[in-house]
């Protein structure tokens, strides 16, 4: 149930309606599955937000970030196969990078690359 509530409180705030100025980027990636298999998988961050600046560009990452985790999944402690975590870090990573570089601003495209 915890789960349950933290990523319905993650998905409200990557789905806050953006203002008439507004953007959004598309957060995709290929979700490994649990029992084998890939899934795509897309959500939509939101923002009124200036990227240019470093608070703006740290608040907008901090975003797509969860909304990579959302994408991707989580690690479970119950996956015992360290192939399956990669897969799932690798997502993560790409799904990430993908956004940073289609927001269209390089700072946070850089920023992205680091974390």
């Amino acid at each position: 149930m915890k789960s349950f509530l933290t990523g319905a409180v993650v998905a409200a705030a990557l789905f806050v309606p953006a203002l008439a100025e507004g953007h959004s980027v598309l957060v995709s990636g290929m979700a490994p599955m649990h029992n084998g298999g890939y899934q795509l998988k897309t959500v939509e961050v939101a923002y009124d937000l200036d990227p240019a600046t470093p608070h703006g560009a740290e608040a907008l990452l901090n975003r797509i970030n969860a909304a990579a985790r959302l994408v991707c999944g989580e690690r479970s402690s119950l996956i015992k196969n360290s192939e399956r975590t990669k897969e799932f870090d690798a997502c993560r990573a790409r799904a990430t990078a993908q956004a940073a570089e289609a927001a269209g601003v390089p700072d946070l495209a850089k920023i992205a690359a680091t974390r």
